[in-house]
């Protein structure tokens, strides 16, 4: 199906074993490091757990920053205040979901980390279990991979105009600095910068092209 980066490539990486419930930081772990072998530009984690750090986890990620690649990844979908690991890490640009009318979702976790917001109510999903091939889902883990899909779409433009990839800090700064402004005026703890914004994304020459 049509998605946010539709000229991209996706390299879906699998964490979870067969048959089993539950996933374990060193699971995650072992597919950042084979994202990170194979080249990947934009890791999106849709995942997260509230209460726990990993330091072997952050690790691998901030060297994954480091090394040129940004790191998006779900606030979680607790309804309160605390964003979820790994999202609440430094660098890590921390994605919560707002619904159609851009109010904040109910069930989206918020804090100081909260970088960004994107739809997570509603979102059109390809679902092989539906006789129509498609429905509906709800979460911060649909409402991240849209901002990873923004952020692959200006690493494209930025490095096929400057034959050079931008930092990771550019990504931050380009996407944040033009999202749309949403709750109080400025970075508040639910809504972050605000709604991530595509056109304005690939289009400002001040923050995100100077």
């Amino acid at each position: 199906m049509a998605g946010v980066t539709w000229g991209g490539y996706l390299m879906p990486i699998k964490i979870i074993k067969d048959g089993a419930n539950q996933m374990f930081t060193s699971d995650i772990l072992a597919g950042v490091n084979l994202a990170r072998q194979m080249g990947a530009r934009v890791i999106n984690l849709s995942l997260g757990a509230p209460g726990i750090q990993d330091g072997a986890l952050a690790s691998a990620l901030a060297e994954a920053r480091a090394g040129g690649t940004a790191v998006v990844a779900a606030s979680g979908n607790g309804g309160g205040p605390g964003v979820y690991f790994p999202a609440n890490l430094p660098g890590v640009i921390a994605v919560g979901a707002v619904r159609p009318d851009k109010a904040r979702a109910s069930f989206s976790s918020y804090g100081p980390e909260l970088s960004l917001v994107a739809p997570g109510v509603g979102v059109v999903v390809a679902d092989p279990k539906d006789p129509r091939g498609y429905s509906a889902g709800l979460g911060t883990s649909f409402a991240s991979p849209m901002v990873a899909g923004v952020v692959a779409l200006y690493m494209s433009k930025y490095a096929s105009e400057r034959r050079v990839w931008p930092t990771p800090d550019q990504v931050y700064g380009c996407l944040t600095q033009t999202a749309e402004d949403l709750g109080p005026p400025g970075k508040d703890e639910e809504y972050g910068f605000g709604l991530v914004r595509a056109d304005r994304v690939m289009a400002n020459t001040t923050h995100c092209f100077p």
